[in-house]
């Protein structure tokens, strides 16, 4: 590519990184829950055995073991970064990383077409993002994943219509390389890989052998599923049919999501136009494997819409990469509704009557360069358009999806003290608990979401015997109790500013 295509790639990386950012321009920390947890469980990875002691002790924190390679990352992070610090810039980063990567697949996929590749970006970073669907805002392992996932697909097609070994076996490790870290984004692609193989059914019976390392992947998914949940091989039948039935209720916040929640209302018109294109361009053999995509990840999400029951990957997750397929689709529309609109006014105001076949006979009498500007302005202000749909709203969230500040900058300063007093047992609120142990390496007694009994939490701030929260103290074997409120108890006092106040209690009154 030209420098000033290379330039046009970057310049788009940086306004998808822009777009991702903003929401953390008045928050410089984390803004999901699911985000601090991952923090706490990288942190704990170093902190020699604790991590998988937790997995034992915790069975709340097994499924979130199954992304124990996201969370390894975290920790070699940690070793060069303060991730709590940090972390706000890895979803900008991040997005910008896989908006790249889709131009790459894209371009290669369309045969080197540059605006395609381009338009694909664009188009990429109109994905929405809220707390319940998560997405390119927050840096989680499905995130992380999105550009691995582009780039096993477009592996997978290379080596099958090329027919080439090299291309399946990248593919194949960078399946392995997702299992450990978010094995949904491999799972979900598994029903697609298999459709388009039957398709191809003539090269896969000819070169069966090139596919047979494919077996590795159930095989490596259930040895290091059965690792997490400690199972018995008597038991994994049931338990991962159990486990690979994603039920109503999954998900925290458990609602029937809209489609325009997660992508634009004018980027789902422009891929059906997409698609419209492509089949009119006898172009359909060409995307067949991403055409399969939206439409089975449809089927999974109307299947779920029927029975309450999502297979293979969680209802969320479904509707994400539904979302994932679609920038390629929308691209196409777009870019063959501006050519063609372009060479439809080219024919219209230079007067090419020869051409005017199915136009009716406008004549204009425009000198060519008249005529040029004239189109460029048309397709300027058809692209700024767009570009302003795609974009109207991307901050509105529904209301029961906005974000959220865990904590603000004076939390963050008590944490920090908290950190410099012997270690200990923690009663926090249920929100304040999630930032506890990355800031603290305190232990709170639970974790919003995740592990702990939240409902004794509110119990013992809620109830005003002090004799009450004196047996929870013991209980716990409490050592610090961090109240947004003074407790009208005979605790001692370590800390108090800007309505935090941290009471030291060494599991009974002082």
């Amino acid at each position: 590519m030209s420098k000033s295509k290379i330039f046009l790639v970057i310049l788009m990386a940086l306004v998808t990184f822009a777009l991702v950012y903003i929401p953390h321009l008045n928050y410089p920390m984390p803004l999901h829950i699911d985000e601090w947890h991952h923090i706490s469980e990288g942190l704990r990875m170093g902190n020699y055995g604790e991590y998988f002691e937790m997995l034992k002790l915790e069975s709340s924190l097994r499924p979130t073991g199954l992304e124990m390679g996201f969370q390894f990352i975290l920790f070699l992070l940690s070793g060069v970064i303060d991730l709590v610090t940090v972390y706000k810039f890895l979803p900008a980063l991040w997005a910008a990383i896989s908006g790249m990567v889709l131009f790459y697949v894209a371009y290669k996929r369309t045969d080197r077409n540059f605006w395609l590749a381009i338009l694909a970006m664009l188009f990429f970073a109109s994905i929405r993002s809220n707390v319940n669907l998560t997405g390119i805002w927050f840096f989680t392992p499905l995130t992380f994943s999105i550009p691995f996932i582009f780039l096993y697909i477009h592996f997978f097609i290379d080596g099958i219509q090329k027919q080439k070994i090299q291309p399946l076996l990248i593919s194949l490790a960078i399946m392995a390389f997702l299992i450990p870290i978010h094995s949904v984004s491999v799972l979900f692609a598994i029903p697609i890989l298999l459709i388009y193989s039957v398709i191809n059914f003539e090269f896969v019976i000819k070169r069966f052998y090139f596919f047979l390392p494919f077996l590795l992947i159930p095989v490596i998914g259930i040895l290091f599923y059965k690792f997490v949940f400690q199972i018995d091989w008597s038991d994994i039948s049931i338990h991962l049919t159990n486990a690979l039935q994603f039920k109503y209720g999954w998900g925290i916040l458990e609602v029937n999501n809209a489609l325009t929640e997660v992508y634009p209302l004018v980027g789902y018109i422009l891929a059906v136009l997409g698609i419209v294109f492509i089949i009119l361009n006898k172009e359909l053999k060409k995307y067949t494997f991403f055409l399969l995509w939206p439409l089975v990840c449809l089927i999974w999400i109307i299947i779920y819409r029927l029975t309450g029951v999502s297979y293979l990957s969680p209802y969320q997750r479904n509707l994400y990469y539904f979302a994932l397929s679609l920038p390629t689709f929308s691209a196409f529309g777009f870019y063959y509704l501006i050519k063609n609109v372009s060479r439809y006014l080219d024919i219209i105001l230079n007067n090419k009557k020869s051409e005017q076949k199915s136009f009716v006979n406008i004549s204009f009498d425009l000198k060519p360069w008249q005529a040029k500007t004239a189109i460029v302005a048309v397709a300027a202000i058809i692209i700024i358009a767009v570009s302003f749909s795609l974009f109207n709203n991307y901050y509105k969230l529904p209301k029961d999806f906005a974000l959220y500040h865990v904590i603000d900058q004076n939390d963050y300063k008590m944490l920090l003290f908290l950190s410099t007093v012997p270690k200990g047992n923690v009663m926090a609120t249920p929100l304040m608990s999630a930032a506890v142990y990355p800031i603290s390496r305190q232990k709170p007694i639970a974790n919003l979401a995740f592990y702990g009994n939240v409902a004794d939490i509110e119990k013992f701030f809620l109830q005003t015997d002090c004799q009450q929260k004196d047996e929870m103290i013991k209980s716990y074997n409490l050592k610090y109790i961090i109240s947004p409120a003074p407790l009208d108890c005979q605790f001692k006092m370590i800390y108090a500013q800007n309505n935090n106040i941290i009471y030291q209690v060494n599991g009974s009154k002082q």
